[in-house]
């Protein structure tokens, strides 16, 4: 293909093709490759598959993310852009919170905050004879 070298590309098939192209909205959420894909994510892809990283944060040494590696309990990691590593940071014993995706570093990398899901719930009241 026609890229810049050293560009990546994500792709969950090989499909040549020659189309016109007519954007209808631009920012508005996409599935790509089965990922359900909002304006501002983080998309990781490597050998073992891809992912979407909604709880991340960039600094001059490398990106801070957080991941469900099992459900309900968040693992936060650090990529080195120095070493190109990816490094465990902490393991948490709640969920990430979907709703309102967050996390910052503090700009001396000693302090972490990040959004996790600490109480979920629902009620359902039948209410008979109202008016």
């Amino acid at each position: 293909p026609d890229i810049a070298p050293g560009f990546q590309m994500l792709a969950d098939r090989v499909g040549p093709s020659h189309a016109y192209v007519h954007p209808l909205t631009i920012g508005q959420p996409v599935t790509v490759a089965g990922m359900r894909v909002s304006s501002g994510d983080l998309i990781h892809a490597d050998q073992h598959g891809a992912g979407v990283w909604r709880h991340w944060a960039v600094t001059e040494a490398g990106i801070w993310f957080a991941t469900e590696e099992q459900p309900k309990q968040t693992l936060i990691e650090f990529f080195s852009f120095a070493t190109r590593q990816v490094t465990p940071i902490a393991t948490m014993p709640k969920g990430l919170d979907r709703s309102t995706p967050g996390l910052s570093v503090s700009p001396d990398g000693r302090w972490l905050i990040w959004s996790q899901l600490d109480q979920q719930g629902s009620d359902i009241l039948l209410l008979e004879n109202f008016r």
